[in-house]
C-alpha cells in the first residue's frame, strides 16, 4: 500500500470513528487533539523553545557590547500516547507521521483555538519522531505506543 493511501485510510478511519469531543487543538488535517468518552488523542510534556540571535563585539579597554541579529527558529517537543484503548490505531498514526516527516509536510499548530507562534512563524515541520512500542499483541498488533515529536518552525 502506498503512503498516500495510508494517509487516505487514516482520514477515513478518523471520520468513521469520530465522536463528539472536546477539541484541544490540531496539527494539520489528520492530528486533531480531542477527548471524548471513547476517544483520547492528547499530548503531554509540551515544551517550546524560542530564542534570539545575538552577537557580542569585544571592545578595546571597554566592556563588550551585544547586538541583536534576529530570531532563531523556534522548536517544540511533546509526547503523545497512541492507544487502541483510546480509540486510536497506533500503527496507522505512526505511518502518517512518518509520511509527514519524509514528505516535508508543513502544518499549523493550533491549541485552544489559537495558533502557536508569532508572525510568519506559525508553520511547523516534524523533524524527529521517537517511538516506544509499549504493548504488542499476537501477530504483531501494536496496541499502544508512546511517541515524542520534535517540531521546528518552517
Amino acid at each position: 500500500m502506498s503512503e498516500a493511501n495510508d494517509a487516505a485510510d487514516l482520514a477515513a478511519y478518523n471520520r468513521e470513528n469520530w465522536m463528539p469531543a472536546t477539541v484541544i487543538g490540531s496539527f494539520g488535517p489528520y492530528m486533531n487533539f480531542a477527548v471524548s468518552d471513547s476517544y483520547m488523542f492528547t499530548f503531554s510534556n509540551f515544551q517550546r523553545e524560542v530564542s534570539g540571535k545575538w552577537s557580542t563585539h569585544e571592545g578595546i579597554l571597554s566592556k563588550a557590547e551585544s547586538e541583536y541579529i534576529g530570531w532563531d527558529l523556534s522548536s517544540m517537543t511533546f509526547d503523545i500516547i497512541l492507544s487502541m484503548a483510546h480509540g486510536i490505531n497506533p500503527r496507522l498514526m505512526l505511518d502518517l507521521l512518518e509520511y509527514q516527516v519524509k514528505s516535508g509536510a508543513v502544518e499549523m499548530l493550533v491549541i485552544g483555538g489559537r495558533r502557536v507562534g508569532f508572525g510568519n512563524g506559525i508553520y511547523y515541520k516534524i523533524t524527529k519522531i521517537s517511538e516506544a512500542w509499549n504493548t504488542i499483541y499476537r501477530n504483531g498488533l501494536l496496541y499502544e505506543c508512546k511517541i515524542t515529536l520534535t517540531v521546528e518552525e518552517y
